[in-house]
């Protein structure tokens, strides 16, 4: 992203963003609510213009791009009914769909969903109902759908949500195997720096701009985390050297 504003009715909502993702990176974007992290993501994506700037993915404008199966996207919260019969291979199979005129599986779309299920160990549940999962279970399945068309790039806004601390432990740790074995670029929006910070490579934090973008064992300044989040907050960061993440770990 270079030099990118974006604005809705005369309203700022993002300004001068200077943001780049390398190949096999997990990038974290935190921020309060309202800080533009969603439109973020949509700009990201194409789906909001930029007011000015530009937006290149894999060398290619973002518009050029975004329908190609080259960018995964799992959007903020699931707007589904828990009773609706659809099965997990059904909910992966969304985005075959999605890239044909005909609505008819072939064998080899049939085989690149079971092999997206089978890289977020979901494989097993193929033909049970979407519904009668847990929360996790459900992430992964998403993260199947936004897999299938071998996607380059993962956009991931607020994947964790509703998930205790658990599940986003196991959550987080599947997105980092994942990144290992298919060097997949993700991107990963989150109100809590704290929770992330120790599954990621580097932290952005946004506030309509992009105060701080660096590795989480820097250390955010105090500066950017007020400018960010107000006065009075403090952050507790894990990483290797935390003595409470290691008893959990092990």
């Amino acid at each position: 992203m270079r030099d990118v504003t974006v604005r809705y009715h005369e309203q700022t909502v993002l300004e001068e963003i200077q943001f780049s993702v390398s190949a096999g990176e997990i990038v974290s974007i935190v921020g309060p609510n309202g800080s533009g992290k969603t439109t973020l993501v949509k700009t990201m994506l194409g789906f909001v213009k930029p007011y000015t700037g530009q937006v290149f993915v894999l060398g290619q404008q973002v518009g050029h791009i975004v329908h190609s199966g080259q960018i995964g996207y799992l959007p903020q919260g699931g707007l589904y009914k828990q009773t609706f019969p659809v099965s997990v291979f059904d909910v992966v199979a969304m985005s075959v769909y999605a890239q044909k005129t005909l609505p008819v599986l072939t064998g080899p779309d049939k085989g690149r969903i079971l092999a997206a299920l089978d890289q977020v160990d979901m494989k097993g549940y193929a033909h049970r109902f979407f519904g009668s999962l847990s929360g996790g279970q459900k992430q992964r399945v998403l993260i199947a759908r936004a897999l299938v068309l071998g996607p380059k790039i993962l956009i991931l806004d607020e994947p964790s949500t509703g998930l205790d601390a658990v599940a986003q432990d196991t959550f987080y740790k599947m997105l980092i195997e994942l990144r290992d074995r298919i060097n997949v670029a993700i991107v990963m929006v989150s109100h809590d720096v704290g929770a992330v910070s120790r599954f990621v490579d580097t932290i952005a934090c946004l506030n309509r701009r992009i105060h701080f973008h660096g590795k989480p064992g820097q250390g955010v300044p105090e500066e950017t985390i007020r400018k960010v989040f107000g006065e009075n907050v403090h952050f507790l960061f894990h990483d290797e050297r935390c003595e409470t993440c290691r008893r959990r770990c092990c």
